[in-house]
């Protein structure tokens, strides 16, 4: 017993440093892990802090945007008022320009009803005053005037009445005509070109009555 004392006394030695190493190399660990972790939470915060201040900046930065749209919107707003106002008084403007031209044609359909109306004397009146004008030729105003003064005037008399007679196209193929006046009497003829035989249409007209004395047409 002893013999065996000090090798039991030196082993259990050993074990404590041995032990306490061990617990030094763990806290010494501790530490470090703690360190790393400490420093990370504070890159962490820091990039938080950051992130956190840009988002702040962002938002402050997009508030003026904000203030300016909405002052754009107002603006254009004020501007538009002033073209609503001006339509309104082209509205108003044209219906008082439209108020005349519905006053003329009411006018216009007033005077057309006064034409429409017409007051007819009757065919017994009428008769009366066929008769004054055949016994009485102090009434007629155009007593002894010349009525066919011209060649011009003689041509639209003449002309329906020869068209009705022998067609217009057959009439019109005996252009130009030949115009005499002998005394109070136009002599009108057809031409054929020359070297063409048959006939031609005839017609005398009294310039003063417009009675028509003969007409024929030759063969």
């Amino acid at each position: 017993m002893g013999a065996a004392w000090p090798p039991v006394m030196g082993y259990s030695n050993n074990a404590i440093l041995k032990s306490l190493a061990m617990k030094r190399t763990l806290i010494l660990l501790i530490v470090f892990v703690t360190f790393i972790m400490t420093g990370c939470k504070k890159s962490d915060r820091q990039s938080t802090i950051i992130e956190s201040q840009d988002i702040i900046a962002n938002s402050q930065i997009k508030k003026p945007s904000k203030t300016i749209e909405s002052q754009d919107i107002i603006a254009n707003s004020h501007t538009k008022k002033p073209s609503t106002t001006i339509k309104s008084q082209d509205i108003i403007a044209n219906s008082h320009t439209k108020k005349p031209s519905t006053t003329i044609k009411s006018q216009d359909i007033i005077a057309n009803s006064h034409t429409k109306i017409p007051s007819f004397i009757g065919k017994e009146w009428g008769k009366k005053v066929l008769d004054k004008y055949l016994t009485d030729t102090s009434a007629n105003l155009l007593r002894n005037s010349i009525l066919i003064q011209d060649t011009s005037t003689l041509i639209s008399i003449a002309e329906p009445i020869l068209f009705d007679i022998y067609g217009k196209n057959h009439i019109i193929n005996e252009k130009p005509y030949e115009i005499y006046l002998y005394g109070d009497y136009w002599l009108m003829m057809g031409t054929l070109p020359i070297g063409w035989e048959g006939g031609t249409f005839s017609i005398v007209i009294n310039r003063k009555t417009c009675e028509v004395m003969g007409i024929s047409h030759g063969k």
